[in-house]
């Protein structure tokens, strides 16, 4: 499926983001160091779904299906990045009512703080709606699966980082 989707943002001149050249805004990497517990591991897990947003905030969406497939992938990524954030703070900062509504601010702020201008928010506006009519499912996050989630969706950096705090 990466093959195909990587032909065809070639044909058709979308550039495929590369992930070693990428850096996070320094608004975002500021305001994550200020919110998240003072470990490695969240804040690289939080970092990896603020780049998510930034790719998505660059990008000017067409409505065709090379970028409704981009738009897919994105979506999917988000996803995974956004679990692993949730396993990684909950296994550091516990699963109390408090905690879920730290993580879910924090979130909120990074989205507000990616999509800024009124031309990336529009850009937010028609990623959305090249997703429109597929369905997605998020992945619920619980005491019981947070090490399974965050082996099978977070970066090796993060447990790298979560095997020495």
């Amino acid at each position: 499926m990466k093959y195909i989707l990587l032909i065809l943002l070639v044909i058709s001149g979308i550039s495929f983001p590369q992930e070693d050249n990428n850096d996070l805004r320094n608004d975002a990497k500021e305001y994550l160091a200020s919110v998240v517990p003072p470990y490695n591991s969240v804040y690289f897990a939080g970092y990896e779904v603020g780049l998510v947003l930034q790719e998505i905030s660059q990008i000017n969406w067409k409505n065709n299906e090379n970028f409704k497939i981009l738009a897919r992938y994105y979506a999917n990524l988000y996803i995974k990045k956004s679990a692993c954030f949730d396993a990684v703070y909950y296994k550091k900062k516990g699963f109390s009512f408090g905690e879920r509504e730290n993580l879910r601010n924090i979130k909120t702020t990074l989205k507000a703080l990616m999509f800024d201008t009124g031309e990336k928010y529009k850009r937010f506006v028609k990623f959305n709606q090249l997703l429109s009519g597929y369905t997605y499912s998020v992945i619920v996050v619980n005491q019981e699966n947070i090490d399974k989630i965050i082996s099978k969706y977070c970066s090796k950096g993060v447990k790298d980082y979560l095997k020495t705090e």
